[in-house]
C-alpha cells in the first residue's frame, strides 16, 4: 500500500512539473466561452510574465469555465473544492486554483452576472480573478417552474432581442409558480405587483423588484402547457400568451417500413383534439410486424415533422408494451422524466385502431377499429385525484371502492366529502355508485 501510494504521488508530482514547465500557454474552456467546450476552438490567454496569463472576452452567467495548460484534458485548473460542484464568483473575488488530474472530481468556475470579463490567472501563486467591465443585460424563469425551486444554477435563461425585450417559448406545467432572476444571484428580481395568474390565453402581469422572498407575490402557474413569454424591462411587464396543446402519434408501425425513423409526415401523424382538455385521439391503421420483419412500434410526439425535438410520452414501463384492445397503459412524458428510456407500443396484429392519448393523466388508451370520443370514460363527477389523494365532495353520500388492476380491494367508504389516501403509485380502479374509472396516481 505504501508504494502504491508513493506511485500515486509521483505522478502528481510529474504531472503538476510538466505543467510548470510548459506553462508558457493558458486556455480558457467551457459552456460560458462563446466557443463552448470545443478544445480546439478555446480561446488561449495572454501570457504577460512568469505563469501569468490574461484574457478579456464574453462570459455567460448561465455556462461554466475552467482552464487548460494545453489542448487536452489531462490536467485542468479548477475551483479548490473539496466536494464535487462549481464555484459562483463575484466582481473581483481572488479564488484559488487547483490542478485537477482527468480521474478527479471535475469542478468548474461561474460567474453571477454575464459581461465582458477581464481573467488572470496566475499559476504560481495558484490564483485567479474575474473583473467585470461591462454588464450585459440578462434575465431567466426561476421556480418551480423551472423543476428544482431555490437552486439558481437551474434558472432558465431568456433571448435579449434588437427591442431590449427578453423572450422565451417552452412548457409551464401546472400548479408551478415562477419569478424572474436578474443575475445568477437569487437578489434582486422581479415578482409580480400583485397576486397573478396564468389563466387565459393572453396575460399581461406587472414586475416589481424586490430584493427579499418574503415580500413577493409568485406567478402561478394555473393552466398548464407551452408558453412565449415576453418581459419589457422598461415598463416591467410580463405577457405570456398560451399555445393549445398538440400531440402526434409516430412510428414505423404507421408505415411497416423497416429502418430509422424519419421527421417527415409518414411516420409523424397529428392527433386530434378532443372537447376534454389534454385528451387526444387518433384512428388509423398500425402494422405490428414492419417489412423486415421486425415489430413496429409507435409513441407519442409533441411536436409535428416540422419540429425538430423529440420531446414526447413513451410507454411508463421498463420495455417497449405489447398492447390489447380494450386497455388502458400508462405514459411517461419524456421532457421532464429525460432517464424513464425510449420504450414505446406494439399492436398485437396488423389493423386499424384508435388510440386516445391522455397528456394530463398520463394515459394511452388503444381500441379496434374506429371508435370516437364517447369511447372514453368522463371524469367521475365529484372526485378528483392529486398525488396519491382521493377527494371526493359530492352533494350526498356516495359508495366509494377502490381496486388495484388485479382487482384487490384497497379502500372502500361510504361519503359525501372526504379524502382517501392511496398505497402507491400506480393505476387504480374507483368504483363509485357502480360507476367504474381508471386513474394513474404517480
Amino acid at each position: 500500500m505504501k508504494k502504491f501510494t508513493l506511485l500515486l504521488i509521483g505522478i502528481l508530482l510529474a504531472c503538476l512539473s510538466a505543467a510548470s514547465a510548459t506553462s508558457n500557454r493558458l486556455f480558457i474552456i467551457g459552456s460560458a466561452c462563446e466557443s463552448g467546450w470545443d478544445i480546439g476552438r478555446a480561446p488561449e490567454m495572454t501570457r504577460i510574465g512568469d505563469n501569468l496569463f490574461f484574457w478579456k472576452g464574453k462570459l455567460d452567467s448561465s455556462g461554466e469555465f475552467k482552464f487548460l495548460p494545453a489542448r487536452e484534458w489531462a490536467l485542468s485548473y479548477t475551483p479548490q473544492i473539496a466536494e464535487p460542484g462549481n464555484k459562483t464568483l463575484t466582481d473581483g473575488e481572488i479564488t484559488q486554483l487547483y490542478p485537477r488530474l482527468e480521474h478527479e472530481n471535475d469542478n468548474k468556475f461561474r460567474i453571477d452576472q454575464s459581461g465582458i470579463y477581464n481573467v488572470i490567472a496566475d499559476l504560481e501563486a495558484m490564483e485567479m480573478v474575474c473583473t467585470l467591465e461591462e454588464k450585459i443585460p440578462e434575465l431567466f424563469l426561476f421556480g418551480t417552474a423551472c423543476d428544482i425551486d431555490n437552486n439558481p444554477d437551474r434558472r432558465i435563461a431568456m433571448k435579449l432581442e434588437d427591442t431590449g425585450n427578453f423572450t422565451w417559448s417552452g412548457n409551464l406545467r401546472k400548479g408551478t409558480d415562477l419569478v424572474f432572476l436578474t443575475s445568477g444571484a437569487l437578489f434582486p428580481r422581479y415578482a409580480a405587483s400583485e397576486a397573478s395568474e396564468l389563466t387565459g390565453t393572453d396575460v399581461t402581469v406587472s414586475l416589481t423588484e424586490i430584493s427579499a422572498a418574503d415580500t413577493e407575490n409568485r406567478i402561478k402557474v394555473s393552466r398548464g402547457g407551452d408558453y412565449s413569454v415576453e418581459v419589457n424591462p422598461d415598463n416591467m411587464s410580463a405577457t405570456f400568451t398560451f399555445h393549445p396543446e398538440e400531440l402526434h402519434i409516430c412510428g414505423n408501425a404507421l408505415c411497416g417500413r423497416q429502418g430509422v425513423w424519419h421527421q417527415t409526415e409518414q411516420y409523424i401523424k397529428p392527433m386530434e383534439p378532443t372537447a376534454t382538455e389534454h385528451l387526444f385521439r387518433w384512428s388509423g391503421y398500425l402494422y405490428a410486424i414492419d417489412n423486415d420483419d421486425n415489430r413496429a412500434e409507435f409513441k407519442f410526439r409533441k411536436g409535428g415533422a416540422d419540429n425538430g425535438s423529440w420531446d414526447g410520452f413513451v410507454s411508463a414501463t421498463t420495455q417497449n408494451q405489447a398492447v390489447e384492445p380494450g386497455q388502458t397503459y400508462p405514459i411517461a412524458d419524456t421532457a421532464s422524466e429525460a432517464g424513464r428510456g425510449d420504450r414505446k407500443f406494439e399492436v398485437p396484429e396488423n389493423g386499424i385502431y384508435t388510440v386516445f392519448a391522455d397528456t394530463e393523466a398520463l394515459t394511452m388508451t388503444i381500441y379496434s377499429g374506429e371508435v370516437g370520443t364517447d369511447r372514453v370514460a368522463a371524469p367521475l363527477e365529484g372526485i378528483s385525484v392529486v398525488g396519491r389523494t382521493i377527494t371526493v365532495s359530492s352533494a350526498s353520500e356516495r359508495h366509494i371502492s377502490i381496486y388495484d388492476t388485479t382487482g384487490r380491494l384497497i379502500s372502500s367508504a361510504i361519503m359525501a366529502d372526504g379524502q382517501i389516501e392511496l398505497p402507491s403509485p400506480g393505476l387504480y380502479v374507483i368504483v363509485a355508485d357502480g360507476t367504474a374509472r381508471k386513474f394513474l396516481v404517480r
